[in-house]
């Protein structure tokens, strides 16, 4: 269930709040920049993927969490599985190779030369539910390890979140600083298209409606600067804020989990989110021409669409899950120990573990092109002979349900094995395992 809060704020009280979550100037961890991971693909479009073993059972959202919990988490799903006969679902997975042409825009994601590497198995992503989170986080182990409650990181964001903002510009507005969120482990080789200081009259984000924040330094000591203020938002003439959407790691080598926080007029959710896939690939159209025209309006050239027809919360034409990447937010930028760029998730929000599914699946549509792909969003049990991209599962689910769910999925009959008594006997045990596992 989501936290929510009915927040009435002043003119002085917007800004302020901007200043403080861009800065981190109001107390939490100054420093969590410097240990932060690199942000890498986990897609590895630019390269091929060798001759390594493929594992289809995705645990990243279980990093940082203790080894015995991910273990009967792994027994239990495996079993399932074992039990239903299943043999992973496979894609063509495919790379982009630079042109070599001289041309800096010739390389990803300003291009798309795809080369069809082999196929891959689909991922299988295996999600603990947010009570087993949240017990977690509230361990003196979780906090020892430097886990975060969400009260505290959503408060307090310190110097690693994600932050956008959606916005409908004023009459004193100009283009702030920044360029579109890049797919992750990449920048964007077209980036002084987008850079307001480099052609005043320019404008990208102000039509957009929507910018996701990244580091910006200037003045005497390169400081860290507030990269929305020509929005001038609360000012006279300046820019209306429709929505922010902030979101901070429970854990910085978690790159699965985040405390979101979602501002939608005055009412703000604060939630647990499941990334799931990154939200932008190759530019999708000539770069002659900005913007994506989807059916809704103006989005990023970048954007890999996805849809859900259950839930798909949005102001205007920006959907509400897709998230900012946290990134680092150095004070200075001498203090900077690499290039921090935005970038975007789509993600679970709070809707989705209520839920009576437990399995969900990203298909590409008949629009999905390689690199430039196209996605939507259903449960496991709807039938569909769109090729599946990636498998996300709720992996603490009864057993009959599970085994309803996965066999559907993968196209294997369950009932013989749902009118075992002895297998789902076991099944249930390892269950029970997972279900009461004590975190502290």
């Amino acid at each position: 269930m989501s936290h929510k809060i009915s927040l009435t704020m002043g003119i002085v009280g917007v800004i302020g709040l901007v200043f403080q979550v861009i800065t981190g100037c109001d107390g939490g961890d100054r420093s969590a920049y410097r240990r932060m991971p690199p942000i890498v693909d986990p897609e590895r479009r630019t390269e091929p993927l060798g001759e390594a073993p493929d594992e289809f059972l995705d645990l990243s959202a279980l990093d940082g969490m203790p080894d015995d919990y991910g273990r009967i988490v792994v027994e239990y799903v495996e079993a399932v599985l074992d039990e239903l006969q299943t043999a992973p679902l496979m894609r063509e997975r495919y790379y982009h190779v630079d042109r070599f042409n001289g041309n800096t825009f010739s390389r990803f994601p300003d291009d798309a030369n795809p080369m069809l590497d082999r196929k891959a198995p689909v991922s299988l992503v295996m999600l603990p539910r947010p009570d087993a989170v949240r017990n977690w986080v509230k361990s003196t182990q979780a906090r020892k390890a430097g886990w975060r409650a969400m009260d505290d990181a959503l408060s307090d964001p310190g110097t690693v979140h994600g932050r956008t903002l959606i916005f409908e510009a004023g009459e004193q507005s100009e283009d702030p600083d920044g360029i579109p969120a890049a797919p992750m482990g990449t920048l964007i080789p077209s980036w002084s298209q987008y850079a307001a200081a480099l052609d005043s009259h320019r404008s990208f984000f102000l039509p957009l409606g929507k910018i996701v924040l990244e580091p910006f330094f200037n003045g005497a000591d390169n400081l860290l600067l507030d990269g929305s203020r020509y929005l001038r938002l609360g000012e006279v003439g300046g820019a209306t804020l429709l929505g922010e959407l902030l979101t901070v790691p429970l854990h910085l080598e978690n790159q699965r989990l985040r405390w979101a926080s979602r501002k939608v007029g005055s009412t703000t959710e604060q939630f647990l989110a499941y990334s799931l896939i990154d939200g932008n690939g190759a530019r999708r159209i000539p770069l002659n021409k900005t913007f994506q025209i989807s059916d809704l309006g103006k989005v990023s050239p970048y954007l890999r669409p996805l849809n859900c027809d259950g839930h798909q919360p949005r102001i205007n034409q920006h959907d509400l899950l897709l998230l900012p990447v946290p990134i680092g937010w150095p004070p200075s930028s001498g203090d900077r120990v690499r290039t921090q760029h935005p970038h975007e998730e789509w993600s679970f929000d709070d809707w989705f573990p209520a839920q009576q599914d437990a399995c969900w699946v990203i298909r590409e549509t008949a629009e999905s092109m390689p690199l430039k792909e196209a996605f939507v969003l259903m449960p496991a049990r709807e039938d569909s002979a769109l090729p599946v991209f990636l498998i996300v599962l709720f992996a603490e689910t009864e057993p009959a349900k599970l085994v309803r769910e996965l066999a559907s999925l993968y196209e294997v009959p369950a009932e013989s094995l749902l009118t075992a008594k002895e297998k789902m006997a076991r099944l249930r045990r390892l269950y029970e395992i997972v279900s009461t596992y004590r975190f502290d």
